[in-house]
C-alpha cells in the first residue's frame, strides 16, 4: 500500500521519531473530523500532530503524519486508521480493531490479503431455557468461555422481511445475580423490575400497556454477576475518565449485541439503541464513547461519563435524565457530560426531575402516562444514516 510505503520512508529517514515532547511550529497542527475522533479513542498510540492533514491526490486518501505513526482517512472504504509501521488501528464497522499491517479484515475493500474475522470476539447464546415475565431467559458466552444471562424479547409480530429496532437496557446496581445463582433465580427477579417490564407484554396482564404496542423491536438487559460491574468506578463518583480498556461486563454486553446480530437477521443495525439506570448509565455513557458511530440514540438515566471523550457524542441522539436530589449517584454527572457536549456543538436533551431524588425509573419509562415529550416516541424516530426525529437541547428543568 502506498501509505505504508510513505510511513516505511518517514520512520527510516528520522522524519517520525517516537516522541511525547515534540518541537511544533507556532501554528500547532490539530486533528479534525474522522481523525479527532480516532485519535480520542488511543491518545497514547496515535500521538500529537506534525502537520495537518492533507490528501494523496492519486489515492484520494487524506494523510497526517503524527509523532507515532500515520492516520490515514481511506477513501476506499470510508474509515479512518493509524499505523505505526507494524499495526494498524481502524475505527470500522464493528468500532475500534486492532490488527496487523499484513492481515485484512473481511470488511475492508482494500489490498488482497490474509483476512481475519471482523469482530474482535465471538460468542454463543443459548436456546430459550425459560420464559419470565414476557421474556425469554438465555446466556451468552465469549470466545473464553464465559457467561452472561440475559433476558430477551424477540417481536412477537416478527416479518422476516422486515427489520426491526434493538434496545440494550443495562441494570442498575443491586439487580446483578450473586455467583452460584442458577439463571432463573437472577433473572426472574430482574424481569419485574419497573424498568423493565414496560418494553413488553405482560402475560398475566395482557392489557397493561406497553412498548411493543406501538414499537415493536428486540429487548436485551444482561445481567451481571456480584462484584462485576458495567464500569469499574464507585457509583457515587461521578465524572471519571475512561480506562484503557472496558470493563469485562460491558464488552460482553457489545460482544453479546454482535452474536444476536448473527443469529437474528431482522435486527436494524441502523436502530440500535442504549438505555440503562444508575450502574447501568454509567456502562450507557462509557459504551458511548467507546464505541461511537454503533449506537443510534442513547438514554443514561442517573449516571455520568468522561466528559473529556464527550467531542465523540455530539452528533448522537442522547436523551438524559436525573433527579435534581439524587444522593447516590451526583447529578453533576449528568450535568458534566450535557455540558461537555454542547461545548462540543452537541444537542443533547435533558430533563432534571426537580425535588425527586434517585429512584426515576418509573418516571423515565412510563407508558402509561407518557409525557408531551414521549421518550419512546423520540426514542424509536432515531436512525443512524437517516433523518431522525429533532431533539433541542431546551434548559436543565423538569424537561429539556
Amino acid at each position: 500500500m502506498r501509505w505504508l510505503v510513505l510511513l516505511g520512508m518517514m520512520i527510516a529517514s528520522g522524519i517520525i521519531m517516537p516522541s511525547s515532547n515534540p518541537a511544533f511550529a507556532q501554528d500547532q497542527p490539530q486533528f479534525i473530523l474522522g481523525f479527532k475522533t480516532l485519535a480520542g479513542m488511543i491518545p497514547n498510540i496515535v500521538g500529537q500532530p506534525l502537520e495537518d492533514e492533507h490528501f494523496d491526490p492519486q489515492t484520494g486518501d487524506a494523510l497526517q503524519r503524527t509523532t507515532r505513526g500515520l492516520l490515514v482517512w481511506r477513501k476506499a472504504d470510508n474509515r479512518s486508521a493509524f499505523t505505526n509501521g507494524t499495526t494498524t488501528w481502524i475505527n470500522g464497522p464493528y468500532g475500534l480493531q486492532e490488527r496487523p499491517n499484513n492481515e485484512r479484515f473481511g470488511w475492508e475493500s482494500l489490498d488482497p490479503g490474509p483476512t481475519v474475522d471482523p469482530k474482535p470476539a465471538s460468542g454463543t447464546v443459548s436456546l430459550e431455557s425459560a420464559t419470565s415475565g414476557g421474556y425469554q431467559e438465555r446466556q451468552f458466552t465469549d470466545q473464553f468461555g464465559r457467561a452472561m444471562n440475559f433476558l430477551l424479547y424477540v417481536p412477537a409480530s416478527s416479518d422476516p422481511n422486515q427489520k426491526y429496532p434493538l434496545v440494550l437496557m443495562l441494570e442498575g446496581s443491586g439487580e446483578e445475580a450473586l455467583p452460584g445463582m442458577a439463571p432463573s433465580e437472577g433473572l426472574a427477579p430482574l424481569a419485574g423490575h419497573p424498568y423493565v417490564t414496560p418494553w413488553v407484554p405482560d402475560p398475566a396482564h395482557p392489557g397493561v400497556p406497553n412498548v411493543q404496542s406501538q414499537w415493536p423491536s428486540f429487548i436485551v438487559i444482561p445481567q451481571l454477576t456480584v462484584p462485576n460491574r458495567w464500569v469499574d468506578v464507585s457509583g457515587n463518583q461521578g465524572s471519571y475518565q475512561l480506562a484503557p480498556t472496558p470493563a469485562v461486563g460491558l464488552q460482553m454486553a457489545k460482544e453479546l449485541l454482535d452474536t444476536l446480530q448473527q443469529e437474528y437477521t431482522g435486527i436494524d443495525s441502523n436502530r440500535l439503541y442504549v438505555t440503562g439506570i444508575s450502574m447501568g448509565a454509567y456502562g450507557t455513557w462509557e459504551a458511548m464513547e467507546r464505541w461511537p458511530g454503533y449506537f443510534a440514540a442513547a438514554v443514561p438515566v442517573s449516571g455520568a461519563g468522561d466528559p473529556s471523550k464527550a467531542y465523540v457524542l455530539k452528533d448522537l441522539p442522547i436523551w438524559v435524565f436525573q433527579g435534581a436530589d439524587d444522593q447516590i449517584d451526583p447529578i453533576s454527572g449528568s450535568r458534566d457530560m450535557v455540558q461537555a457536549i454542547r461545548a462540543a456543538g452537541g444537542q443533547p436533551r435533558y430533563t432534571e426531575y426537580a425535588g425527586v431524588g434517585h429512584d426515576i425509573w418509573a418516571m423515565v419509562y412510563n407508558v402509561t402516562e407518557p409525557s408531551s415529550d414521549n421518550l419512546f416516541q423520540w426514542l424509536f424516530a432515531q436512525r443512524k444514516g437517516g433523518v431522525s426525529q429533532p431533539q433541542p437541547a431546551g434548559p436543565s428543568a423538569s424537561s429539556g
